[in-house]
């Protein structure tokens, strides 16, 4: 059986996958643009095109029938496989299922977004002409106005934006990524403040933690990890 999508994502077949990304809870993003923009940094690349996010959903990369890995596993797992997919160019973009999704890949990999919810939003996803579409379990696509489109902010808000993306791509490489016993849910992880991708990192105030002091993410994790103060 065959299922339509909204007219607009017809765009994404042949656009590159700039970066893949995991954020809290083992979602992932995955910024994706035009291969031919040679002109581009891959910031602005990732900056200027679109966004696909997993929220409500199992994922699973597959390639040549075989699972490499999956929503589950552990981040250090699933990060080697992520980064392999930099570079690929979208080939197909459908809906499998009233509840599931499949993203093919030029390099022949599949990611498949399965539901696990009978009504929650299983992927959102951002266009650069600020659109917002999101696909919910129960065969429930979504249209509208991008929560926060570029022309509503401000300079000051904008330059934010930037530079919050800027530091993420610099510390999410020096971060590590656990799947058990998170920063985030650490009695000693102080979020930072501020807007954008500054919500995904924090402080580290345990002085029984190598990290102590240092730039920490909502996925990191070490073995001084404590639900409260002592």
């Amino acid at each position: 059986m065959s299922y339509d999508i909204p007219e607009l994502l017809e765009s994404l077949i042949g656009l590159e996958c700039i970066s893949v990304r995991i954020n809290m809870d083992n979602n992932i993003t995955i910024d994706l643009n035009d291969r031919d923009l040679e002109e581009w940094s891959d910031e602005d690349k990732a900056n200027k095109g679109w966004k696909l996010m997993t929220e409500s959903c199992a994922w699973r990369i597959i390639k040549d029938s075989m699972i490499l890995c999956g929503h589950y596993d552990d981040a250090e797992d699933i990060i080697p496989v992520l980064n392999e997919l930099i570079g690929a160019t979208v080939v197909e973009f459908k809906q499998i299922s009233p509840y599931d999704l499949s993203l093919s890949l030029s390099k022949g990999c599949e990611i498949q977004f399965l539901s696990e919810s009978l009504s929650d939003t299983i992927v959102s996803i951002y266009s650069p002409n600020n659109k917002y579409i999101a696909f919910e379990s129960g065969n429930m696509w979504t249209e509208t106005p991008s929560n926060v489109p570029e022309e509503e902010l401000n300079k000051e808000e904008k330059l934010l934006d930037e530079h919050s993306e800027r530091c993420f791509r610099r510390w999410s490489k020096v971060v590590n990524q656990v799947s058990f016993n998170r920063c985030s849910n650490c009695a000693y992880f102080l979020r930072l403040k501020g807007m954008f991708y500054f919500w995904d990192f924090g402080l580290c105030s345990n002085e029984a933690s190598l990290n102590d002091g240092r730039v920490v993410g909502i996925c990191s994790g070490c073995d001084a990890f404590k639900e409260e103060l002592e």
